[in-house]
This record gives structure tokens, sequence and C-alpha cells, in this order.
């Protein structure tokens, strides 16, 4: 029960590696424009012998920028509240068991690996909830930074 937050640490780790990677791709996508006049310092140097390019980001690129952000604030509110669905229903499980002796001193838990039964439950039962939950989150934060956008823009 204790290694369950870590399993979903490690795997926002991914998540967020694998979309900085993402990220790093669309970002060096540039769209050659032709040869310009060389500057009068590549000239100098003499390293330049094919010629110098003018590249500037490519339009579709740009837009795909930022489509990737808007899904990773997603995927990682999905992330998210996949650890707390799972915990929530581990400690309901814990909760609701039967009292092994008269004493109260021990409990009974049904299963052997109450992580893995409330993963599955939650992946069976509640994982549409969470994902229309994760759209709804993803689109306040979205709203919330072209605010803020908006609002620094006006301010300076």
């Amino acid at each position: 029960t204790l290694c369950a937050p870590i399993y979903f640490s490690i795997l926002a780790v991914a998540v967020t590696f694998v979309s900085a990677l993402e990220f790093a791709y669309v970002y060096s996508v540039k769209i050659v424009v032709g040869p310009n006049a060389m500057p009068q310092e590549f000239i100098d140097n003499g390293n330049y012998a094919n010629g110098y390019y003018y590249l500037r980001f490519d339009p579709m690129m740009e837009n795909a920028l930022v489509w990737h952000v808007i899904i990773w604030l997603y995927l990682v509110q999905i992330v998210i509240y996949l650890g707390y669905m799972t915990l929530a229903g581990v400690f309901s499980e814990w909760y609701f068991s039967e009292w092994y002796d008269v004493a109260h001193k021990k409990k009974v838990l049904k299963h052997r690996c109450p992580v893995c039964v409330s993963f599955a439950r939650m992946l069976r039962f509640h994982l549409g909830s969470i994902a229309f939950a994760a759209v709804i989150l993803t689109l306040i934060r979205v709203l919330r930074g072209c605010v803020h956008y908006i609002e620094s823009k006006t301010k300076g």
C-alpha cells in the first residue's frame, strides 16, 4: 500500500519525459525559407562555404506545440487522479473491512493486494469519470493561463 504513490510518481515522470521529447522534436522542426545574403561576419570566417539559409518555424508545428502542451496537461491530470482514486479505494477497503478478533485489535482485509484490486476496480468502473474530470480541469487550467497571459500583456 505504501508503494502505490511511488508507482504513480514514476508514471508521472515517464509521461513528462516522453512529453519533453515530443516538445523538443516539435520545437526543432523548421522551414528553410531560402538562401539569403550571407552576413559579412560569416564571409570573413570562411567556414560557411555551402551558403547561409534562413530558418523559421513551421506554423503547423507551432499549433502542434500548443496542442502538445494541452494534451500534456490532460495526461498529468489523469495520472494524478488515477493515484488519488486508487488510494481512496485502498483506504475504503481497509475502513470497511471486518475486525479479526473481538478485542478490535486487528483487521482482516478481503484481498491480499488491496492496491491491485483497487487499481483494477478504478480502471473498470471509474476511468471515464477520471477522464471527464481531467478534461474539465485541463480546460480550466488553459483558461486560467489565457487570462493570466492577457493580464500580463495589458499591465505592462
